[in-house]
């Protein structure tokens, strides 16, 4: 049963028995720490099971993206890391996974829609509330562990940084309060479903696709000191995105910076 109850604080006994039938099971919390994905890391072997989850109210050094700082605020925001053990072939679907997780999550809780920005942003009436991150390591051309991490803006009702001006906060798109224990059980609740699709080889791409705002939009994307601009017309099964240059030639994109004409 949900805890419907708005809360401030996480309840960690709560949290794993409502995901008692996941492979989420492995719950360690902090008041502040550097990244969640760094604490994560840091672990011994003996806690870094599947489904291991670090969550915590402050990271002093958190970040996105090509090294982007991520901003969150105690209470406000909900910053957590999981840590998988995928197949090497399975990796390339992950971020699919976690993306769409995300926003059946936010959907389901406030009934308003989401999209996703190419290749991870999660965006509310075209505004930015979550980001994720992953980070693999391998051995021997094995998964040792896969990390992702994820921070979304749920209650926040202001950014004072002009440098972020394109965020938004759950609370402020829909107007509704929602606790971030139940938002987090969503979110691990379908990406239970979504990883366990992932390992029977069922296909992610028309979810994926059905929530990409960034198909048929006109872009840029850049690629260290490259920028690719044209039309974004399809995505692989993979997820890459799929390019029309305006000389008529398609490009297949595994990642990169994207621009749209809404952040012009």
């Amino acid at each position: 049963m949900r805890n419907t109850q708005n809360s401030d604080k996480y309840n960690l006994v709560d949290l794993k028995k409502c995901l008692k039938h996941t492979i989420f099971q492995n719950f360690y919390f902090y008041h502040k720490v550097d990244s969640t994905m760094n604490k994560l890391k840091n672990l011994s072997s003996s806690e870094k099971k599947e489904g291991t989850i670090v969550i915590a109210e402050i990271q002093e050094k958190a970040r996105g993206r090509f090294q982007r700082k991520w901003i969150n605020k105690p209470t406000d925001s909900l910053c957590f890391s999981l840590l998988l053990k995928p197949k090497i072939y399975e990796l390339k679907f992950l971020n699919m996974a976690i993306s769409i997780s995300i926003c059946k999550s936010i959907e389901k809780l406030t009934k308003i829609d989401s999209e996703i920005k190419w290749p991870n942003d999660i965006l509310l009436n075209n505004k930015k509330v979550s980001g994720t991150l992953i980070e693999t390591e391998l051995i021997n051309e094995q998964v040792s562990s896969c990390v992702i991490g994820v921070g979304i803006n749920v209650t926040l009702q202001s950014f004072n940084d002009p440098d972020l001006s394109n965020a938004t906060s759950i609370l402020i798109e829909s107007g509704v309060y929602i606790d971030r224990n139940n938002l987090l059980i969503e979110i691990l609740e379908n990406l239970n479903t979504l990883y366990s699709d992932i390992q029977n080889g069922i296909s992610l791409k028309n979810l994926w696709k059905q929530k990409l705002g960034t198909i048929g939009e006109k872009i840029s994307v850049k690629q260290s000191n490259k920028i690719i601009s044209g039309t974004a017309i399809d995505v692989t099964e993979e997820g890459d995105l799929i390019i029309q240059e305006n000389t008529g030639k398609t490009i297949q994109l595994s990642s990169g910076e994207v621009t749209t004409n809404l952040d012009t």
